[in-house]
């Protein structure tokens, strides 16, 4: 704020008439005196002087001219500010005001002046302006001091003003005058209080939202830790993050155990699984069951290094780039499902016996005794000799075909020479009931695995090889049984019309779940350049 500084009165000088009349007198006075020559000089000394006040007259009146206009200037920017100011003695009474000072404080400028300045303020103001009146009176120098003020209410509204005031200082360091200016922040204000407003509304928003999902997070924590199947959280890279109680339960580990674990280490086989979701892996057991549905049947590992069998529903949650995988332990179901295939196997045993010992029976007694007799009664007519044949030959399709049924529900071989002749049983009978090309490999010793499991083994070739058969068209078939150190592989391929010709039916469901039940695992893939291939796969 710029200063201003009142000039002392003084004495007023003389008039140029009482100085230009002692002129004169000294003049004639010399004049009378002085010789001819000396008057010419003192002429010509007058019209010189005379020039030079005529060019300084000319110049103070520009310099009078600038300061007129300097002045209306002044008058229209001080008079037409949109700040007020406002001059105040020091006993606090107006005694300059611009019209914008007068808009704000309410009367005609003419009704301003005398007045005090606290008579414009409200009550809550009073003690605010006294402060800083007297703090700027009491500093004894230029010293700016600043505060808000909220004046008198007029037509119901009430106007806030932003007042920094000045201390005019005299000729001899004392306060001469207070210069204020004023400036309108009620709009401001007014924009301040909407905003804490909406502060405070949105601060509640948020707490209430807050709490709300504080609640939501509560009860799906419950959930998780309820549900009966173990819940982990996986990163992008394959490390757990979150583990519910039922998958520390699982695995035997805490949540902080199984936090920062490579999932690939709990669970074999998610690896794929999650290299797919990245599309660098497009084919494999995990790609499959995930397009299955998300689902994967692995071998687990606890922490204690003991293993169980787990069906896994996989999921990616994009918004938070994460996944989610529900482990379901099947250690229960398998058994369940062993049980059941065992005690399936045990009655298709007993009903092949008692085919076997009676409907096998009978029917090979009625062979044989239709065949004893045809050549006796050939000699009562052609006609009765061709319908015993007929008899005969129908009893015989019969006894074979309930061999067939005999030997389906209770394969021969197994008890007498173990998995690897019971396959050589099958390529043989293939043979002989079709055309086809049936050849039976075994590598390697018997494999170390119980009864049931190489039972569920060889229903899986029988059936790979009958869907060969049936729906691949195929002209050679190819068994082939290895038994390694840490598994066995059973193969089964053919040349036919391949597995994309047909769509994957409940045979091969049905043989997934046959090797799943025994701890392994089943692949079906097309070979190259045609036909099928069918992989039995048991750890041991």
């Amino acid at each position: 704020m710029a200063r201003r500084k009142r000039d002392s009165a003084s004495a007023p000088p003389r008039s140029l008439r009482n100085r230009a009349r002692e002129r004169l007198q000294t003049t004639r006075t010399d004049v009378a005196k002085m010789t001819p020559e000396n008057v010419q000089s003192l002429v010509e000394d007058l019209q010189l002087h005379q020039a030079e006040l005529e060019i300084q007259n000319e110049e103070l009146r520009e310099a009078q001219q600038a300061l007129v206009a300097m002045r209306d200037r002044y008058h229209a920017l001080y008079e037409f500010a949109p700040v007020g100011y406002v001059t105040l003695d020091m006993e606090g009474r107006v005694i300059e005001a611009n019209l914008a000072a007068s808009a704000m404080l309410g009367p005609k400028r003419n009704q301003l002046m005398r007045r005090r300045f606290t008579d414009f303020l409200a009550p809550e103001s009073q003690d605010t302006f006294y402060l800083a009146w007297h703090r700027n009176k009491d500093n004894g120098q230029a010293h700016a001091t600043t505060c808000e003020l909220v004046l008198h209410e007029r037509a119901g509204a009430r106007t806030v003003v932003q007042v920094q005031c000045e201390q005019l200082i005299g000729d001899h360091g004392e306060g001469a005058e207070m210069f204020c200016a004023l400036v309108d922040v009620t709009a401001r204000k007014h924009a301040e209080q909407a905003v804490e407003r909406l502060n405070v509304e949105l601060e509640r928003r948020v707490e209430a939202r807050s709490a709300t999902l504080r609640q939501r997070e509560e009860e799906l924590g419950t959930i998780l830790d309820t549900a009966p199947e173990g819940i982990l959280t996986v990163g992008q890279e394959g490390v757990v993050l979150k583990a519910n109680r039922a998958a520390q339960r699982l695995f035997a580990e805490s949540e902080a155990g199984l936090s920062g674990r490579s999932v690939t280490e709990l669970l074999p086989g998610v690896e794929q699984w999650l290299r797919r979701q990245h599309g660098a892996e497009r084919d494999g057991d995990a790609v499959q069951a995930f397009q299955r549905g998300g689902r994967l049947e692995v071998v687990a590992t606890a922490a204690d290094g003991s293993t169980f069998p787990a069906r896994l529903s996989l999921a990616r949650v994009p918004a938070h780039d994460f996944f989610v995988v529900i482990v379901m332990d099947m250690s229960e179901s398998r058994k369940l499902e062993r049980e059941v295939l065992d005690a399936a196997e045990e009655e298709r045993r007993r009903i092949s016996r008692e085919l076997h010992d009676s409907v096998g029976q009978s029917l090979a007694g009625l062979a044989m005794m239709v065949r004893s007799r045809e050549k006796r009664l050939a000699a009562l007519g052609e006609e009765v000799y061709q319908a015993l044949a007929e008899t005969r030959i129908g009893l015989e399709g019969a006894v074979r075909d309930t061999r067939a049924v005999i030997h389906d529900l209770a394969p021969a071989g197994l008890d007498e020479g173990g998995l690897a002749h019971a396959l050589e049983r099958v390529a043989e009978r293939l043979r002989e009931q079709s055309d086809i090309d049936c050849t039976c490999e075994c590598i390697g010793s018997e494999p170390p695995i119980d009864v049931g499991a190489k039972l569920q083994l060889l229903r899986i070739a029988t059936e790979a090889a009958h869907n060969a058969l049936k729906h691949g068209a195929a002209s050679h078939i190819a068994l082939r049984l290895e038994s390694g150190p840490t598994r066995v592989s059973l193969a089964v391929s053919d040349d036919g019309r391949g597995i994309g010709a047909v769509p994957e039916g409940m045979g091969i469901g049905i043989m997934r779940h046959r090797a799943q039940v025994i701890g392994g695992r089943l692949n079906v893939a097309r070979r190259t350049p045609r036909g099928t291939i069918v992989v039995a796969t048991v750890p041991l």
